[in-house]
């Protein structure tokens, strides 16, 4: 989340990346700005970006929705919206879900300091 909006909810005292509605009101700000930026650029348009991630690892499904709509109310329309694919998602997730489950990893421990080669990650 953008610094601003971080800063706006510890003022304010709401909860983040939930339904309440100051937060909604602010991603939707963000997501208008991001609309604007990236117009033109998705596939649709003939440009590169096939699929959004609006969240990282919320289980609250109809969080991710919201924001959802939220983003295809601000433009951001891809073929695709994609969803970390773990946590579980909460009870009463809807088998027609409109994202699809991504799984990665990570290809090292980039976040360590450590300047040797990790020698217990096997190659």
């Amino acid at each position: 989340l953008p610094d601003w909006l971080v800063r706006q909810a510890q003022d304010g005292g709401f909860k983040m990346r939930s339904q309440d509605p100051e937060f909604m009101s602010l991603a939707r700000q963000w997501f208008a700005k991001i609309g604007e930026q990236t117009k033109g650029l998705f596939w649709k348009d003939g440009g590169p970006i096939v699929g959004v991630q609006l969240d990282n690892e919320s289980s609250d499904w109809k969080y991710l929705l919201a924001l959802r709509e939220a983003a295809l109310a601000a433009g951001i329309n891809p073929p695709t919206f994609v969803k970390t694919g773990w946590p579980t998602p909460s009870p009463g997730f809807p088998s027609d879900y409109p994202m699809l489950p991504f799984f990665s990893g990570y290809a090292d421990s980039f976040w360590t300091k450590k300047m040797e080669e990790d020698v217990a990650t096997p190659r």
